[in-house]
């Protein structure tokens, strides 16, 4: 969809653009409320993106989406027993783990982190790029990584490129 792509791409005034659309068709739209808050948290503001998505969960007006972002703001704000509490529930109630990964990615990102992004198999490259994509466009730098987790040197190995890389 075109919004997604504004994202993945960084432009503002495009994501505006399509945010405007989104509000004449459906004003009342919980999605609308999330995009609005993920513009917000790419334009530097995490803090204010966490209180809009946090009332639309207080107003029950969340959909499992919100809730992932929500979880991976948290998360970027450090709070991550929380965050990763408000993730994980929100897999559980249908958000994919993709969306799930790309949230948590940008709202990294929005907080000023470079992001390492992990996939454990070769198939789930495409998914990873696009979320180091996602990252990059925020201003932040991304490393896409092929580690299994569950392997103690594959992690060693992970965590060696990524200081190689990020310092």
């Amino acid at each position: 969809d075109h919004l997604e792509q504004a994202f993945d791409q960084g432009d503002v005034k495009e994501i505006r653009r399509e945010l405007a659309a989104l509000e004449k068709a459906h004003p009342s739209d919980s999605r609308l409320q999330v995009a609005r808050a993920r513009l917000t948290a790419a334009q530097g503001d995490p803090e204010g993106a966490l209180g809009m998505l946090q009332r639309l969960v207080d107003d029950g007006d969340a959909g499992v989406l919100a809730r992932a972002y929500l979880g991976a703001l948290t998360v970027a704000k450090r709070q991550y027993a929380e965050g990763r509490r408000i993730v994980e529930q929100a897999l559980a109630e249908g958000a994919d783990v993709p969306a799930a990964r790309h949230a948590l990615g940008v709202a990294m990102a929005a907080a000023g982190a470079d992001v390492v992004v992990n996939h454990p198999t070769a198939a789930e490259v495409d998914a990873a790029e696009q979320v180091a994509q996602a990252v990059r466009a925020v201003g932040r730098r991304a490393l896409v990584v092929c580690a299994d987790v569950s392997d103690a040197s594959a992690v060693e190995a992970m965590v060696a490129e990524a200081l190689a890389t990020f310092g």
